[in-house]
């Protein structure tokens, strides 16, 4: 997980970096203003880690300058900039209105590179506040016009920031699928510092599912390519992990020979963290040799480095509320200094016509007037200032409660009119997920073990489900229910929700292999599709509820109760569309028995193996 944040880090720094957008745009302006703007961008961006406070005066001066020009292109990239700086202030709601207001601009002037990289930064920022589904919702957008443009590194980076979201979630099989993808791209590229990430990560999932071969394999692939490019911090890391998984499996005394290694390295590149875990690996292992004395002293090395590390942390934390204080302050006495200002010139005003007609009590008194009503306006004004930042806080949280409940195409439609029509629609894929044998299987758990394993495998159909575009419907129970085409229909909904439902069952088949290897109960579970008419609307005054009905969603229904747990079942009307797709191949049923509905012909799909297709119903 470390590693992988450090990729995060590349993929936000590298776009920051990156000036190049600046000179495909500047040739009709001024040139010593546009090199004002840059130059007050390079400083924001080496002072963004030494003094964040700082980093942020010269963001805003730079794009104060830039919207001065009307340089859209300039202003865009100024907000990223500014944006980046927000979230070292921990700022994230001005972080992502920064990038929002990027985006917007990049949209207006068609910079297809530039909305792929606001998109990822908008996900980064949902990202550390752990909105998941958010921050996958653009990591996909932005790797779509990142594949669509070709820009293979960019793309690793989104697989691996896609990665991290599913490892988040400890859905560590579909992490392992995207970092995977990630290390191919990095290999066709030659990027070998981008391979050994990738490498490690890798390992650091097979070392967390007890997979100490495949660790090691990782592990040593990657070290052998950071002593190739002379990563010392590379060489450090791939020595301390490697160490790590002999202590695992039994072997001391290699244990101790590459964390003695690590250790060195590491302390003399002041790699605290590495050196820490070394240093404990050290420990355990002389313990497990009888070697207690040594065992004692590398651990209370380790003590020291961790406490060390620990307090560098409280100080940066101490450091960053002192900025945020600072700030506010700033800004509280730009406020009154300008109320002040303001009381100045009325002051003025009124000594003129004091002098004009001669009339001191008057001034007097007028003066003091002014001066009470000057400070019952400015406390008023700071009140409405409050009153409406606190509004405009509980009105994102409310906006972003009904996008959790509703799509945001119908949530648009009911903040606009206070309801919203129910809608026909002929091309609709439904999809319906129900575990094989849940009440006897329930019965064997308790209620909590019961729930959390539900949501874990809910929680990932709703990545899925999001990440392939498609509306889930409802939870009943052990059933789960999606809709493909709706509310806004698009061309490849049938084929995205067949590859939802395929990819829900691999999740499902590893998940059931894993929890029965380590002696749980495992969920099989069966899937069915069929494609046709349906009406969708909302249901309900109260606790709005977005549903669909029709014959489709019967018929739907009955390829699930009609399938085999493991297989997706699908209807004729899927596969009529998708019988010459080279991605699938169907496996014929024949007519099939289903209830209410007689005998109707079934087949069920799969992944074709050979890339070829393969229609056989």
């Amino acid at each position: 997980m470390v590693l992988f944040l450090l990729f995060h880090a590349i993929s936000v720094s590298g776009q920051l970096h990156n000036n190049q957008g600046f000179s495909s745009s500047i040739v009709s302006l001024p040139f010593s203003d546009t090199s004002r703007v840059m130059a007050l961008y390079e400083q924001a961006i080496e002072y963004r880690r030494q003094d964040p406070q700082l980093a942020l005066d010269y963001a805003e001066n730079a794009l104060a300058i830039a919207r001065k020009l009307n340089w859209k292109k300039g202003i865009a990239d100024c907000l990223k900039n500014l944006g980046n700086t927000y979230h070292l202030l921990c700022d994230y709601p001005r972080e992502r209105e920064c990038y929002e207001l990027s985006l917007k601009i990049f949209e207006e002037i068609n910079d297809s590179v530039g909305i792929a990289k606001c998109l990822n930064n908008i996900g980064i920022a949902y990202y550390y506040i752990e909105d998941y589904d958010r921050a996958l919702e653009y990591y996909n957008r932005s790797l779509a016009i990142m594949e669509r443009f070709g820009r293979k590194k960019s793309v690793a980076n989104s697989l691996n920031n896609i990665g991290a979201v599913y490892n988040s979630r400890g859905m560590h099989s579909l992490a392992l699928g995207y970092y995977e993808r990630a290390l191919a791209i990095m290999r066709e590229l030659n990027d070998r510092t981008g391979t050994s990430i990738c490498l490690t990560n890798i390992g650091n999932r097979h070392k967390n599912m007890g997979d100490n071969a495949g660790a090691m394999d990782n592990y040593q692939a990657a070290l052998e390519i950071s002593r190739q490019i002379r990563d010392s911090a590379g060489i450090a890391s791939g020595l301390s992990s490697i160490a790590e998984v002999y202590f695992r499996i039994g072997q001391y005394r290699m244990a101790a020979y590459y964390a003695g290694k690590a250790c060195k390295l590491a302390e003399r590149c002041r790699l605290l963290d590495v050196q820490r875990d070394a240093l404990l690996t050290l420990s355990d292992s002389y313990q497990k040799m009888a070697k207690h004395e040594k065992s004692l002293q590398y651990y209370r090395k380790h003590i020291i480095i961790r406490d060390s590390i620990v307090s560098e942390e409280k100080v940066r934390q101490l450091h960053l509320v002192s900025m945020q204080i600072r700030y506010a302050r700033q800004r509280s006495a730009d406020s009154l200094a300008f109320a002040e200002a303001m009381l100045r010139e009325e002051l003025v005003h009124m000594k003129s016509l004091q002098r004009k007609n001669g009339q001191r009590n008057l001034f007097i008194f007028s003066s003091t007037v002014v001066l009470l009503i000057s400070g019952a306006l400015y406390t008023r004004l700071r009140y409405v200032r409050h009153a409406r930042e606190r509004i405009k806080a509980e009105k994102e949280i409310s906006e972003n409660l009904l996008l959790h409940i509703l799509p945001a195409e119908i949530a648009l439609e009911l903040k606009e009119k206070g309801r919203a029509e129910a809608r026909d629609f002929e091309f609709v894929s439904v999809l319906f997920a129900d575990i094989e044998d849940f009440t006897v299987n329930s019965e064997r758990m308790t209620p909590h073990e019961l729930v959390a394993e539900i949501n874990e495998c809910f929680g990932a159909f709703d990545l899925i489900s999001s990440r392939f575009r498609i509306e889930k419907i409802k939870t009943i129970g052990d059933s789960y229910m999606a809709a493909g085409g709706i509310p806004v229909p698009f061309a490849d909904s049938v084929r995205n929700t067949v590859l939802a439902a395929l990819q829900m069952q691999a999740f499902m088949q590893e998940r059931c292999r894993e929890r029965t290897e380590s002696g749980k109960i495992g969920f099989r579970m069966r899937i069915g599709i069929h494609t046709g008419s349906v009406v969708a609307g909302i249901v309900g005054l109260n606790k709005f509820h977005y549903d669909i009905w029709g014959d489709t969603v019967n018929t739907a229904a009955r390829m699930e109760t009609s399938g085999v747990a493991e297989r997706v079942n699908v209807s004729i009307s899927p596969f009529e569309i998708l019988k010459n797709d080279r991605q699938f191949r169907f496996v014929a049923r024949g007519p099939v028995e289903a209830k209410h509905k007689g005998l109707v012909e079934m087949c069920f799909v799969e992944m074709a193996d050979d890339g070829k297709s393969s229609a056989s119903a």
